[in-house]
């Protein structure tokens, strides 16, 4: 089924619904992450603004939380300092962790088609809290090997590429 999240521990013999609570109506996953085999994180996107199933923008997060392989999930609204108006929001984003308390999220801005242009954001407790990131202008795509180690890609037709060994400070 489109839209849920499914495990598998025998090689995709037989899958589980691990979808964490997509509440309200209109919540979708927007990116999902794991660590490892029992944490992860799923980013939650609700949109203020539909018709239907057509989305006209508008957006707010939530994260999800397991600690169990999806048995249950804890979820909470994602406050974001210094954030663009939602409307300025595209509804996508990217979540990356290296550990359960540190990760990055990346939300998309409404940009052209040759330039990827996002806000990116680091936390140290898991997702409670989140930091604005210096990321160059432009960039979007991070990925991180360390809470200190990372690259951001991004610029014209996403051919930069920008590294920080400060977790993004």
């Amino acid at each position: 089924m489109y839209g849920r999240l499914y495990w598998t521990s025998n090689f995709g013999q037989d899958w589980r619904d691990i979808t964490p609570p997509l509440n309200p109506p209109g919540t979708t996953i927007a990116d999902v992450f794991f660590l490892d085999t029992s944490n992860g994180w799923a980013l939650l996107r609700t949109s203020h603004s539909a018709v239907g199933n057509v989305v006209f923008g508008d957006y707010g997060f939530d994260l999800a939380y397991t600690d169990d392989a999806g048995a249950s999930w804890s979820v909470m609204p994602v406050q974001l300092p210094g954030l663009p108006k939602w409307e300025d929001l595209s509804g996508s984003g990217t979540l990356d962790f290296v550990d359960p308390s540190h990760g990055w999220l990346d939300l998309s801005l409404t940009s052209g088609a040759a330039f990827n242009s996002g806000v990116q954001y680091a936390t140290a407790d898991g997702g409670n809290s989140w930091e604005p990131l210096s990321v160059p202008v432009g960039f979007g795509w991070i990925r991180f090997i360390s809470a200190g180690v990372g690259w951001a890609a991004g610029g014209p037709v996403t051919s930069n590429l920008a590294v920080t060994q400060d977790g993004g400070k």
